[in-house]
Order: structure tokens, then C-alpha cells, then sequence
């Protein structure tokens, strides 16, 4: 047909060219991928991957001056070859094409401009099995002198898309009915909203996004580095004009709760990037924003695949059923040397760990004799110290007067403890009281309220005070809080003692969100009276 094909450098790729390959990426039907994208790869060697830059080389195939397929790879200073992209957070690669069924002849051309730049040793990790161009590739390097091995390694998370909204909410019933419990503890209580940052308001992705880094820093997560703030920022910057990115803010009460990054290329919706704030997992702000994106997304229009990248968690488990295989192709020149390695190198990534837990095992076995360990005890295995005789407790002698607030003890059914853990960022009840000890109970400070305590039984004629959680409006008032508490319990508190002994220091903290709103509060009681509950105001 007349193909031409050649190697580029990055500064090589023209915008028109970097224009032509996003719209291959995007035109790949249901194997259209935001990874694939000029977009996507013109941010990672920009920033995360800058160290690398000099090193890629991109195969290109053209017919005239319109691309038909790339395959960007990078050199490595070890001799070996990989798709580019390592240390971006790619979890995806296959070769750039223009349609969703591949073209033999141009991934032939790619594996022999591979072979001309000096390829002998390539690693293709995370392609996915569906994907027909993985297999091909594999078949156009063989043919251009390649030994090539196949293996699976995990799996793409996927739900497959047959008849829009109606039929996708059926298949995951159990997950939307999970959704509306969750959603109908928490109105009743706070404005719950879902805001949306996408391609028509170009303007507040980067606003979005600065709400998932903030979200970010109180998830399960590992910090996110400057390189890969600036990655992801370049990325929403460079693929917004094309109508790809979504960033979507639960808010519980205003507060940022969770945030979701999602990209939308033709049929193909994918869940990029997520963050709950972790302190609020009682609510559940997760669950709700996974299925409230899913629908605004299907609100535009039903894609054919809703994609959740490869890996495993419960969520994914649940909502992702359709798995299909990712594999790595490793290949390597027809030489005795290099075919003779592949057995080697996949038996070196089981055996390496094993060595290490042989070294770990050593190490621990000499660790048990020591200075101070004559009986060579473990020091990880041994009998609890004597516990120290109690100090006597002392006493606050606080008597309330005007200004201080009442107080009231809550009692704790299920709604209550639900809402305990939200403002206290801990992710379930149980989780919440398993610090509890014996006799705590948890009081109200104020109407409005300023603060709720938790306070142990009293003992020795004083009640000790273990936790205080305040409120905005408490912020210059622990004084008045402590003596009220001091006022309106049945016994006087056990005092704090500044040298050690006695008993300890409260934690004092900060509500992550505020007290419910006024005509939903399930929790008003008179000045020392039990607190009567609704039920089912609680959050979780």
C-alpha cells in the first residue's frame, strides 16, 4: 500500500502530529484508551518521566502525512527496551493505532523499525488480552526475527455495557441499593452534592484536581510527589480542549469528602484516579461517588464499557465482573543468549523474595541473643510489664456559673455511633469503640453543641475525661466546655497531672464535620437529661 515508516525523537513529534495521535487513541472504539494518548505521554516525559526523554524512540507508520500506528518505547541503560511510560502510574500499553480492528501489515512495520533501532532485549508488560493488536504484535515480531514469550499477569476490571442506564443499574442492584442506604443516612443530616468539573467547565479541572490532592492527603494512599501532581495536572490541561476529563467532588456538609477522576474517549469510560478522605469512611463517600459518577456519565450518553483499569478490590470485585486477561511480551533476538533468558528472568522474580525471607530469617535468629537478652527471649515475644500502682485522683473543683453551656449524655444505639465515627474520622463504629473502655459514656457540651466528650466511670469518687471533640463554635471555649463537664456530671472529673502521674491527658480534636442541622438533630435534650434518639439520623 505504500506505508512509510521511520523512528521519531520527541522533539520531532510536530503538533499536528500530536493532534492526529489522540485522535487515533480516542478512535479505537471499545479499545480506545486515554494511555495510548499524546496527551497522556507528552505528561509523563515532561515531568515523571524527564530522565527518560532523551532515551524514547518512537516507531511510526505513515500513509503520507497521517499517522496509522506509533509504538513509543524507551531505551534503558541496562541495554533492555520498554514501552514508555515506566514510573507514571501507566497501568495499560499497546501499541497506538487508528481503528479498533488493527492493521497486519502496519504492526509489521513497527516491529521491524523496533528491530532497526537496535532492539534486542524488549519488555511489553500490561497489554491486554482483548486487545486483537496484542496478539498481532506479537506474530509481526516473531516475523521480524524476534523470540517472543507470552504470559498472563493479572486481569483488565471491566463492566461491558449492553442496553444503557436501566440495564446497567439491574446488573448492580446490590451496589445501588448499598448506595441509597448510605445516601439516606446521611440527608437527613447534611447536604450531601455532587459537583462536576468536565468539558464544559474546562476551567475548574485544575480547581478539581487541587480538591483531590486535598482529599488525597487524608486517604489510604501514598503521598503524592510534586512530579506526579504535575503530571496529572499537564494531562487535564493538554486532553480538557478534547472533552476527555471528569473530576467529580462529593461533598458532605461543603467538606470534600471524595473525589473521582474520570475520562471519557468515545465508548469507553475510565475510572483514572480516586480519593476518599479516610476519616470519613464511616460515611461511606466512596460508594456513593463511584455510582453517582457512573450515572452522570451514562446522563451524556451510554458508553460500552465503563473501565476501571486492572487491579483488585472490593469494589472493583463488584462492579468490574467482565475480567480479561493482561499479558506481558517479552522479546528478544534470535540468539542462543537471549532466548536462553527468558526462563531465567521469569524464575528470578520468584526466587529473589525467597531469598530475602531466608536473609530476614537469619537476621532474626541472631537478633535473639543480645545485650540485655541473656535468655535469648525474642524481643518481640515476652510477658507484659507489672502494671504500675494507680496514682490517686485528684479532682477539678469547677462550679458551673452564668455562660456555661448545659450537657447531656447521648445514648449510643446504632445511628448515634454512626455519627460518633464520621466527626471523629473513624472508619466504621466498631473501629471507634474498640478504644472504649468500660463504663465510657459520651456527652453533649451545649445546645448548639461545642463539644461532645467521652468520660470513663468513675472511680475513686472521680470521673475521668478521655476525649474532647470540639466544634467551630468551640474553638476559644475548652475552658467553658471542661467546666460544664466538671458541673454537670455526677461525680467530679479526674484532673490531668503535669508530671506524669494521674491521669492522662485527653486527646482533644477537631469535627470533621459540622453538628447536624437543626431540624434533623435526632439528639436535643434538656440541660443533664438522657438524650433521645430518632433511630436513623447517623452517618456512616
Amino acid at each position: 500500500m505504500g506505508y512509510e515508516s521511520s523512528i521519531l525523537r520527541v522533539a520531532e513529534v510536530s503538533p499536528g502530529l500530536a493532534d492526529a495521535w489522540d485522535a487515533m487513541a480516542a478512535g479505537r472504539g471499545l479499545q480506545a484508551d486515554v494511555y495510548d494518548s499524546h496527551a497522556w505521554l507528552s505528561s509523563w516525559w515532561d515531568t515523571t518521566g524527564a530522565g527518560l526523554a532523551d532515551r524514547l524512540r518512537i516507531p511510526v507508520v505513515l500513509d503520507g502525512d497521517r499517522p496509522l500506528g506509533l509504538l513509543p518505547l524507551v531505551s534503558l541503560p541496562s541495554g533492555r527496551w520498554e514501552f514508555a511510560g515506566r514510573g507514571g502510574g501507566r497501568m495499560r500499553y499497546r501499541p497506538v493505532l487508528g481503528s479498533e480492528q488493527p492493521d497486519p501489515e502496519v504492526l509489521g512495520l513497527l516491529a521491524e523499525q523496533a528491530g532497526r533501532a537496535g532492539v534486542r532485549d524488549l519488555t511489553l508488560p500490561r497489554m491486554p488480552g482483548r486487545d486483537p493488536a496484542t496478539d498481532l504484535l506479537a506474530d509481526a515480531l516473531r516475523q521480524a526475527g524476534f523470540h517472543v514469550a507470552r504470559r498472563e499477569r493479572s486481569s483488565d476490571c471491566l463492566a461491558l455495557v449492553a442496553d444503557g442506564w436501566e440495564e446497567h443499574r439491574r446488573r448492580f442492584g446490590g451496589y445501588e441499593k448499598s448506595v441509597k442506604r448510605f445516601a439516606n443516612r446521611l440527608r437527613p443530616l447534611w447536604d450531601v452534592t455532587l459537583d462536576e468539573h468536565g468539558p464544559e467547565d474546562r476551567a475548574g479541572l485544575e480547581e478539581g484536581y487541587q480538591l483531590f490532592a486535598g482529599v488525597h492527603a487524608h486517604s489510604w494512599k501514598k503521598p503524592l510527589t510534586p512530579p506526579m501532581r504535575t503530571q496529572a495536572l499537564e494531562l487535564l490541561r493538554r486532553s480538557g480542549p478534547r472533552g476527555w476529563p471528569r473530576v467529580y467532588v462529593l461533598r458532605v456538609a461543603g467538606v470534600p469528602a471524595a473525589v473521582h477522576i474520570w475520562f471519557r474517549l468515545g465508548p469507553v469510560a475510565t475510572w483514572l484516579e480516586t480519593a476518599y478522605d479516610q476519616r470519613l469512611s464511616a460515611l461511606g463517600p466512596g460508594t456513593i461517588l463511584m455510582w453517582w459518577s457512573q450515572e452522570r456519565i451514562f446522563r451524556e450518553s451510554a458508553p460500552g464499557v465503563v473501565d476501571f483499569i486492572p487491579g483488585h478490590n472490593p469494589q472493583k470485585d463488584r462492579l468490574g465482573p467482565d475480567r480479561t486477561p493482561i499479558v506481558v511480551l517479552e522479546a528478544a533476538r534470535r540468539t542462543l543468549v537471549s532466548g536462553a533468558t527468558f526462563p531465567v528472568r521469569r524464575q528470578v522474580r520468584f526466587v529473589a523474595p525467597a531469598v530475602a525471607l531466608r536473609v530476614r530469617r537469619k537476621l532474626a535468629g541472631l537478633r535473639r541473643r543480645g545485650p540485655g537478652n541473656p535468655e535469648g527471649v525474642p524481643r518481640w515475644i515476652g510477658t507484659a510489664a507489672p502494671a504500675p500502682a494507680p496514682a490517686p485522683a485528684r479532682t477539678v473543683e469547677v462550679a458551673p456559673g452564668d455562660g456555661v453551656p448545659p450537657v447531656a449524655e447521648l445514648e449510643l444505639d446504632a445511628s448515634v455511633r454512626r455519627f460518633l465515627a464520621a466527626v471523629t474520622g473513624q472508619h466504621s463504629p466498631d473501629a471507634m469503640a474498640a478504644g472504649w473502655r468500660e463504663g465510657d459514656a459520651w456527652w453533649r457540651v451545649g445546645d448548639a453543641p461545642l463539644a461532645l466528650a467521652r468520660v470513663g466511670a468513675a472511680a475513686a469518687g472521680a470521673r475521668p475525661l478521655r476525649e474532647v471533640v470540639l466544634f467551630e463554635a468551640a474553638d476559644a471555649r475548652l475552658g467553658q466546655v471542661l467546666a460544664a463537664l466538671a458541673g454537670g456530671l455526677a461525680a467530679p472529673m479526674a484532673a490531668p497531672a503535669a508530671d506524669g502521674d494521674g491521669v492522662p491527658d485527653p486527646a482533644v480534636t477537631r469535627a470533621l464535620l459540622p453538628w447536624p442541622r437543626r431540624d434533623a438533630d435526632p439528639w436535643r435534650a434538656g440541660p443533664q437529661e438522657p438524650a433521645r434518639t430518632a433511630g436513623t439520623g447517623g452517618a456512616r
